[in-house]
């Protein structure tokens, strides 16, 4: 997940109590989930900017945002949809890094020397991904 939805999913945790909240406490906490900002605040400040853009959050005019109460009821229905399209994206890509790990594995697998136990579960996985790679072929109409 890149950097600027991590900070933007963090304030969005925070504000959900409806309570006002300065940019310190957001950095804070930013900070505790393992976000650094060596370079400034700017991902902070583009976040609650474009947050606000957007009507999901609302300032008091003195550095302090909460959460629109519009936004509080339901938060799935209001995920747009390129929201969306980045949370399938993130786990699109963590499938691809699973089967490509799992690939290797059986690439580099002793298919000659190792127990029948190893060599059934082997065939039956690479199997499997065989199938699926002929399932995507299809789907896809390559």
């Amino acid at each position: 997940m890149g950097k600027y939805r991590e900070v933007r999913n963090i304030i969005m945790e925070v504000l959900s109590d409806r309570e006002w909240h300065k940019i310190d406490e957001l950095q804070k906490k930013c900070e505790v989930m393992g976000i650094g900002f060596e370079g400034g605040r700017g991902p902070i400040y583009n976040a609650v900017h474009q947050l606000k853009k957007k009507g999901k959050i609302e300032a008091n005019g003195n550095g302090a945002y909460r959460i629109c109460e519009k936004n509080v009821n339901d938060k799935e229905e209001n995920e747009t949809t390129q929201e969306k399209f980045y949370k399938y994206d993130d786990e699109l890509a963590e499938s691809i890094k699973n089967i490509e790990k799992h690939l290797e594995k059986y690439k580099k697998f002793n298919w000659i020397n190792c127990r029948e136990d190893e060599l059934q579960e082997a065939r039956f996985y690479a199997n499997k991904l065989i199938k699926l790679s002929e399932k995507i072929r299809n789907e896809i109409g390559m």
